[in-house]
């Protein structure tokens, strides 16, 4: 009876050791970033850029430079953005 109760415990043996090892290594992985604590209140360039092609090509010109406006505010470089509020500029000029 006492060979089965220690072969049974060097059976575990080695099953417990992955198991430690798989929990220790789980802790020291980076840790990243949860989707909730991104900033997500800032419209993105390219919807108020396509906003502002959606007020150009109904006639309203001063909304669309607005929109074109702010998408340059997110994204200074934004080319698309730069040439539709040259556009809108042009149309109320």
């Amino acid at each position: 009876m006492n060979t089965s109760h220690e072969e049974r415990q060097l059976c575990w043996r080695p099953v417990l050791l992955v198991l430690l090892g798989w929990l220790t290594l789980g802790g020291c992985l980076p840790k990243s970033i949860p989707l909730a604590s991104l900033p997500m209140e800032q419209p993105m360039a390219t919807d108020l850029n396509l906003t502002g092609i959606d007020q150009y090509q109904a006639g309203q010109w001063m909304e669309a430079f607005g929109s074109f406006d702010a998408a340059l505010q997110v994204d200074p470089d934004f080319v698309e953005a730069h040439f539709n509020a040259g556009l809108a500029l042009h149309q109320m000029d």
